[in-house]
């Protein structure tokens, strides 16, 4: 029989062979047995501990012998660590070092250390770095010897790529004996976290006519307030400076002049960089930057100034795009998830009336069919067949020479109903020649001509 020690201990019986001895076997005179010892875990010092055999002899139980075991010092110390909370979508890495101290007294051999976990998700979120920087989840060893008192120091790295708390394996591959068999392990553990937040172009005045809308006329001042909403950043993200783009239709507005075109709010200094062009809609670019350390309140941080033109289009929205944070280093931040909410506009008419953006977009109040028959004589009158195509529209007809004075007027400046009407333009007076009609509203006018031959 073998009585155990403590630090366990493993042993094994065997005859020279190798053939294992049970216990009833017999040993006689002479014999030579082999004890095989192996020591089942590291120990914190030098450690000698007695195993002894014991047999029957005589019908008693007796000491056979005593072998002697020193569990030489192998105090090896792995260390891990735990990341801060890390912010996701980049690599904005938190790195440190993961390190094995020999303690002991002897040298062992490092063979490797590598980054051990089932789940290929918690595998992406770590890795060692090798001598050249590369990322790696094994890193390898050739003839390295741990010497006595020595540290082995190798750089690591969380960088989360998902929101939640990960932990991986560093296993440490030791060789004492020819083979990579004796492993130490320590954790890696991190945080990945994230950022969200809002910015809005949406009129925060409650007294608007249309609430959250903008509206305004021609030959008005719209200045368009640019804001952070739903949720505040926090200082630890260290958004110091943000740079955007604001789009809108380019014929409803004129960004007023430089310095008037953006005026920054209090505690932020900022500039229009830049002014596109995109066919029939404009795009400035917003650079701003908090003069007292990172953005985290829910702030206006500046207004988009312009001057309302008279256009075809009625509306247009104010569109934020392509919102990038920069640290207090200058560095740009990757882990802000920012929604962006645009805001609306539409036109008043001007002195309430809908001529001038109707003549923009071509729909004319009236519309000349024709002027017929032509030429004349002086039995027969041309007649004017014309639309009125919005209803109530004021209709003056004119008759000119080519010296461009009026020689008739066919119908003086009368509020017509909508639909097609026939105008006979009377020739009495005038002489043989080429005259102009001319049918005019309070805001167009367009003209026909006729030949007179008498």
């Amino acid at each position: 029989s073998l009585l155990f020690p403590n630090p366990p201990i493993s042993s094994v019986i065997k005859e020279p062979s190798g053939v294992a001895l049970n216990p009833g076997d017999i040993i006689n005179p002479g014999d030579t047995i082999l004890v095989q010892i192996t020591v089942q875990k590291f120990t914190i010092g030098d450690t000698t501990v007695s195993i002894p055999i014991t047999g029957k002899y005589d019908c008693s139980n007796l000491p056979i012998a005593t072998v002697e075991v020193n569990a030489e010092n192998v105090d090896l110390e792995s260390i891990g660590w735990n990341a801060p909370d890390t912010y996701i979508n980049c690599r904005h890495s938190d790195t440190t070092l993961v390190s094995i101290m020999n303690r002991g007294a002897s040298a062992w051999q490092l063979d490797s250390i590598a980054l051990v976990t089932s789940s290929s998700d918690t595998a992406k979120q770590f890795d060692l770095k090798d001598a050249s920087g590369n990322l790696v989840q094994r890193l390898a060893f050739k003839n390295k010897s741990l010497a006595p008192g020595e540290t082995v120091k190798i750089p690591s790295e969380f960088h989360p790529t998902m929101q939640g708390q990960f932990k991986i394996t560093v296993a440490f591959y030791l060789d004492s004996a020819g083979k990579r068999d004796t492993i130490l392990v320590n954790y890696l553990n991190g945080n990945g976290i994230a950022v969200q937040t809002a910015m809005t172009a949406a009129n925060p005045d409650p007294n608007s006519p249309i609430v959250g809308w903008y509206v305004a006329k021609g030959a008005d001042a719209l200045s368009v307030p640019l804001r952070f909403t739903t949720t505040a950043l926090v200082a630890s993200a260290d958004a110091k400076r943000v740079v955007f783009n604001v789009t809108y239709r380019q014929d409803l507005f004129q960004l007023n002049a430089k310095p008037n075109d953006f005026t920054p709010s209090n505690g932020y200094t900022g500039v229009v960089t830049n002014t596109v062009d995109n066919g029939g809609f404009e795009t400035v670019t917003i650079d701003v930057t908090n003069t007292a350390g990172p953005i985290t309140n829910l702030d206006v941080v500046g207004n988009l100034n312009f001057t309302v033109m008279v256009a075809k289009d009625t509306t247009s929205q104010f569109v934020i795009s392509n919102v990038t944070y920069y640290d207090e280093a200058g560095n740009s931040i990757c882990y802000i998830a920012t929604d962006t909410i645009p805001g609306n506009y539409i036109s008043q008419n001007l002195c309430g009336h809908t001529s001038i953006r109707n003549y923009l977009s071509g729909q004319l109040p009236t519309r000349i069919v024709s002027l017929s028959p032509n030429p004349v004589d002086a039995t027969v009158s041309p007649v004017l067949d014309y639309i009125v195509i919005a209803d109530n529209t004021p209709v003056k007809v004119e008759v000119f020479n080519l010296l461009g004075e009026i020689v008739h007027v066919a119908k003086s400046m009368t509020v017509t109903a909508a639909g097609e009407h026939q105008l006979p333009i009377g020739t009495l007076g005038l002489e043989s020649g080429t005259y102009t009609v001319r049918l005019s509203t309070p805001t167009t006018s367009e003209s026909a001509l006729f030949v007179l031959h008498k």
